[in-house]
């Protein structure tokens, strides 16, 4: 419980200190991204080779746009476990991802990289809960 409070705030620490940031008029992708030396505490994400390459996948942003983009291409949480996963970098990892429809010409979400044996059950909750926020406050900011 204790983790996902911390990363509840960091998730919305981040929102609010890029709030006016975000609506840049460049067309550039902003991607924020934090806490992913955590995934080395997953056991099952011990392999040196495999990790490597996944933070390869996260170092390139025009490579994680893509990934992100292919999960939230639908609306509400959407979970990609293993090989469901559209890179094949991130087949030992789960995502749990929501897209936030506050604009039609700007795509926005949020998500969690986890083990594959995370609890789905809080993430997901986790996960829709932050979205929530995140729309009311990118909603509020616009106004």
């Amino acid at each position: 419980m204790q983790q996902e409070k911390a990363l509840y705030d960091s998730l919305l620490k981040n929102v609010v200190s890029v709030g006016g940031r975000a609506f840049s008029e460049d067309g550039e992708a902003d991607l924020y991204l934090e806490g992913t030396s955590k995934l080395l505490d997953a056991p099952e994400l011990n392999d040196i080779a495999r990790m490597r390459a996944l933070f390869k996948a996260f170092e390139e942003k025009g490579r994680l746009v893509k990934i992100l983009n292919a999960c939230l291409s639908r609306d509400g949480v959407r979970i990609t476990i293993g090989h469901e996963n559209p890179d094949p970098d991130l087949c030992q990892v789960a995502l749990v991802t929501a897209s936030i429809p506050l604009d039609p010409d700007a795509a926005w979400g949020l998500g969690v990289v986890g083990s594959t044996r995370m609890e789905y059950g809080r993430m997901i909750a986790l996960v829709e809960h932050v979205a929530r926020a995140l729309n009311q406050t990118l909603k509020e900011l616009r106004s």
